[in-house]
C-alpha cells in the first residue's frame, strides 16, 4: 500500500519534487567532494610544502655531544649518506643536500671580508638502490624558492663559484668577476658564475661544489652535515612521544608511521656517527597548516549540507502544508502516527537517494576539477566518494525533513477537513 501510496505522490508537484533532489545532490556533492579532497590533499600539501626546504637535519654526533664527553670526528662520510636512501621510509624522500662548511676571507680591489665558505652538492642524480629511477639532489632542487642570476658553479669546478647577495654588494662583485679566498693558509682565486639570493645566512656566504671545497680544505669525502627533505604525516601527540617509554606495540606502531620524528631516527640508525634532529619550526608548521586545513574542509562541508537541509525543510515544508487534507483524511481513516511518518519519510528518502546518485556524479567532475585548479594534475576519484555523497544526501534530507514532518503530525483531522469542505 505504501507503494501504490508513493507512486501517486510522486506525480504530485514535480516542481517541490525536482528541488528537494537539486538541493541534496548540491549539498552532497559540494559536501563529498571536499571530503575527498581532504582525504587527498594531506599527501599532495606535504609535497609541495617540502620546496620550502629540508625538515631533517644531519650532523656528526661530535656537534650535539655534551661538554668533556667523547666523540667520533666532527664530520659525516659522504658516501654514507647513500644508506639514507635504503631506510623504510626511502620512497618518502624528496631530496638530499649534504655541505661542507668552513670560515675563509675573500678579497677583491683592497677589501676583505670575513664570510662562510660551503662545499654544496647544486644539481645532482642519485641512483634510488632497487629502483630504476634516481633522486634528483642538491641545493638547485631542494631550495626552488632562492633567487639566481647567472647559473651554478659546474661539477667539481674549483674556480668556480655562487656568491650571496649581500657579500657580493659588499665586495662590489658581478657574474664574471673574480675573488680571492683565503682558507687555512691556502689561497685560490674563484670566478663568480652566480648571485644567489636566498633570504638566509646564504646570502653572506659563498658556495662552491662540495668536491672541489673538500680537495681545497684537504678533507676528502667529509660533509659537515646533510639536509634531507622527508614527506611526513603530520605531527600528533603520538608521534611527539619519546620512543624510549613505548611498548612494543606502540613503538612498532610509530616506526611505520611516516612522522617527522621516526623518519629521523630511521636516519641516524643508518648513517655511522650522525645524529638526526627534525627542523621543528617546518614540522610544526606543516602539522599546523594540514590540520587546520582538514578542519576547514569539515566546517564548510557541514554548512553545505546545513544549507542543503534548510532548503529541503523549507521545500517538503510548502509539499506538507499543500497536502494537509490529504493527510488529515488520512487519519480521519485510522492511519496512525506512524504510517504518516513512514509514508513522508519514505518520499523524502526516495528523493534523497536521487539526489545522492545526482551528487555522487556531480562530485566526481568536482574532484578532477578542484585537483587541476589547484594543483595542476586531476585528484583520484576515492571510492569513498560514493558513500559520502549518498550519505550526505540522506543526512540533509533527513535533517530537512524534521520541521515538515511535525507539521504534518499537528494537523488536526476535524478542523482542516472542515476547511477542505
Amino acid at each position: 500500500m505504501v507503494i501504490r501510496l508513493l507512486r501517486g505522490v510522486l506525480r504530485l508537484n514535480p516542481l517541490h519534487l525536482a528541488m528537494v533532489v537539486l538541493s541534496t545532490a548540491m549539498g552532497s556533492s559540494i559536501a563529498a567532494s571536499l571530503g575527498t579532497t581532504t582525504l587527498q590533499v594531506g599527501d599532495r600539501i606535504a609535497h609541495e610544502l617540502r620546496s620550502f626546504g629540508a625538515n631533517i637535519v644531519v650532523e656528526p654526533a661530535a656537534a650535539t655531544a655534551p661538554s668533556g664527553a667523547r666523540v667520533s670526528p666532527g664530520h659525516l662520510n659522504e658516501a654514507d649518506l647513500q644508506r639514507i636512501l635504503t631506510i623504510f621510509w626511502r620512497h618518502n624522500i624528496v631530496g638530499l643536500a649534504p655541505s661542507l662548511t668552513a670560515p675563509a676571507t675573500f678579497s677583491r680591489g683592497g677589501v676583505s671580508e670575513r664570510a662562510l665558505l660551503a662545499g654544496v652538492w647544486f644539481d645532482r642524480r642519485l641512483p634510488l638502490p632497487g629502483q630504476s629511477g634516481k633522486l634528483r639532489a642538491g641545493v638547485a632542487s631542494m631550495f626552488p624558492f632562492w633567487e639566481l642570476e647567472g647559473r651554478w658553479p659546474g661539477p667539481a669546478q674549483e674556480v668556480e663559484a655562487a656568491v650571496g647577495r649581500a657579500l657580493a654588494s659588499r665586495l662590489h662583485l658581478g657574474v664574471g668577476d673574480s675573488v680571492t679566498m683565503l682558507a687555512g693558509g691556502k689561497t685560490q682565486v674563484l670566478r663568480v658564475v652566480g648571485l644567489v639570493r636566498s633570504g638566509g645566512f646564504e646570502d653572506d656566504g659563498v658556495m662552491v661544489d662540495l668536491e672541489a671545497a673538500q680537495r681545497f680544505l684537504e678533507l676528502p669525502g667529509r660533509v659537515s652535515r646533510a639536509l634531507v627533505s622527508v614527506v611526513t604525516v603530520p605531527l600528533d601527540t603520538f608521534g611527539r612521544r619519546d620512543p624510549a617509554g613505548m611498548t612494543k606495540r606502540e613503538f612498532e606502531k610509530w616506526f611505520c608511521t611516516p612522522y617527522v620524528t621516526s623518519v629521523a631516527r630511521q636516519i641516524e640508525s643508518t648513517v655511522p656517527g650522525s645524529r638526526a634532529r627534525p627542523v621543528w619550526s617546518m614540522a610544526e608548521a606543516e602539522a599546523r597548516v594540514l590540520s587546520r586545513l582538514s578542519i576547514l574542509m569539515v566546517l564548510l562541508a557541514a554548512i553545505t549540507l546545513a544549507a542543503a537541509a534548510l532548503a529541503v525543510a523549507s521545500t517538503f515544508a510548502a509539499r506538507v502544508m499543500a497536502r494537509r487534507a490529504e493527510i488529515a483524511l488520512m487519519r480521519a481513516c485510522g492511519a496512525s502516527t506512524a504510517h504518516v511518518v513512514l509514508l513522508l519519510g519514505a518520499e523524502v528518502a526516495m528523493l534523497a537517494a536521487a539526489g545522492g546518485v545526482t551528487g555522487t556524479l556531480l562530485a566526481a567532475f568536482m574532484v578532477r576539477g578542484l585537483g587541476t585548479a589547484v594543483f595542476g594534475t586531476p585528484l583520484a576519484l576515492s571510492p569513498m566518494l560514493v558513500p559520502l555523497a549518498l550519505g550526505g544526501s540522506m543526512l540533509a534530507g533527513a535533517a530537512g525533513a524534521i520541521w515538515p514532518l511535525r507539521r504534518a503530525l499537528e494537523v488536526d483531522p476535524a478542523v482542516d477537513l472542515k476547511e477542505a469542505g
